[in-house]
Parts: C-alpha cells; structure tokens; sequence
C-alpha cells in the first residue's frame, strides 16, 4: 500500500498563537501529576473533564522526550516554547481534540521493560483509563520517536498507534536496546521492518522529520522499506530542522493524530 503523505501547510499563524501561547480562560482545565516510579519520575497530564466525572475515562497517550531531556521538558518551554498542559487544555477549549491522558517517563537509561511490563499496569491501575490497546497510543522526539517505534512494534498488544518525531537510530548499523540478548545489539529497524510486517500492521503509523534535520535520511530510509513492504502508514518530511519546531508539530500533528486514532469508548 502506499505511502499517504501529510499535506504540507502551516496552521493560521492566530489559531496557533491562541493553542500554543496563551492559557485558557478561567474555567475547568487538565492539571499534572509527579510521580517517581521504580525510581523514574513520570509525570501525568489529566485532561479538563477528568474531575468533574468520576465515571468517564480516557484514551491514554505515552510521550517519550529526546535524548538529555527529561519528562520536565515538554512542561518547562525545552521543546520550542512548550507547555504540555497549556497546549492540552486550549486544543480540547477549541475542539481541536478530544480529551486524553498524557504519560511522560523519564527514558534515560535503559527504559522500554520499565513503560512494557510496570508503567502501563501502574497507570491503568491508577487512572481512568480505556485499558485496551486501541485507546493507548505512543509518540516521541528524537531518542524517544527511537523508543516509540521500538515499544510499538515490540508490543502492539499494548499500542495501536505511533508517532515519531525526528525519530532516530532508524537505519544505523547497530541500536543497542533492551530485550537484545545481553543488552546488545540487533538489526536497525529499517532493515526488519519487513520481517515486522505482521505486527506493525496492527499499529497507525505516523513520522515527520525536517528537511534540515541530520535524521532526514534515516527517516526517508524507513518510509521506503515501510513502502517496498507495503506497510500503511503517514509520513511528512516538513521545513524545518531537528528541534526548531516541535511546538507546532506536538499541537498540529502528533496530538491531533492520537485524538483521531484511539478509540474514545
């Protein structure tokens, strides 16, 4: 199956002040939760509604950070200005998304047994959650778009949807990752991505990288083996470099992709 590839456009300039700048007016609005889990701070956005009834629950959404990030990042302005929660509450005021969970963990260090086998059981245990795996999804920058790929096509019992974001360590010649014999090494994902057709087909794929970003190729490399094998999914190659907007890419395009793909029942 082809490739669908996103349309390449900018959001009006105003609808985009208003999602990514400015706090919403005074009214019900998400808020976060710290936690340290096994040792690993992990932090939570709850959406505007999640208080109000008790009985509803959520579609939930695992964000990974890049490499020398930590799950403080997408709340302290590291990534171009933004503030996970702000951006949250504006995009579900203006309808732009649904209301859903969002999971950050720390991923530094060896991580994808700890979110696989522990974190997905803690939150689901924790929060209201839609515990299946069609209502959880997984995305991430640069190191973390590596581990969304990685977790999703590990595990797509758990996810059902990817999104990667600059992702790397697509088509070096060896990754080390958890769950290789001994901690070590294995194929790149580019070059198995065939041989992981029958369970990356159970998962909404989605990537973007920049034009002037120094994972363009690597990237590129992955959208064709996904093509040669016939694998749905969406990619974009966008103006832009590594992280000079990742603002606007997580508003107009990583959370507006999970809000359509996982299943709000």
């Amino acid at each position: 199956m082809a490739a669908t590839y996103f349309p390449r456009r900018w959001l009006f300039s105003a609808l985009l002040a208003a999602v990514l700048l400015h706090p919403a007016p005074a009214r019900a609005q998400g808020r976060i939760v710290i936690e340290t889990i096994d040792g690993r701070q992990v932090i939570t956005y709850l959406p505007p509604g999640y208080d109000g009834d008790a009985g509803r629950r959520y579609p939930v959404v695992y964000l990974l950070h890049g490499g020398g990030g930590t799950p403080q990042s997408f709340l302290a302005g590291n990534y171009s200005g933004l503030n996970i929660m702000t951006t949250m509450n504006n995009l579900v005021r203006l309808n732009v998304v649904r209301e859903m969970i969002i999971v950050m963990p720390d991923i530094n260090g060896v991580y994808q047994d700890f979110i696989a086998t522990e974190l997905v059981g803690h939150v689901d245990a924790t929060y209201r959650t839609i515990a299946r795996r069609q209502s959880r999804g997984i995305g991430g920058h640069s190191r973390g778009g590596c581990g969304a790929f990685l977790l999703a096509t590990d595990h797509p019992e758990l996810f059902s949807a990817v999104y990667g974001m600059s992702a790397s360590c697509l088509d070096r010649e060896t990754e080390r990752v958890e769950g290789a014999p001994g901690q070590g090494l294995r194929e790149p994902l580019a070059a198995r991505i065939a041989g992981l057709k029958p369970a990356i087909e159970q998962v909404k794929v989605a990537f973007d990288v920049g034009t002037e970003d120094r994972l363009l190729r690597a990237n590129q490399s992955l959208a064709a083996a996904m093509e040669r094998a016939g694998i749905p999914h969406a990619f974009e190659a966008y103006p832009g470099d590594h992280n000079g907007v990742i603002r606007q890419r997580i508003a107009t395009k990583l959370l507006p992709f999970f809000s359509r793909e996982l299943a709000a029942y």
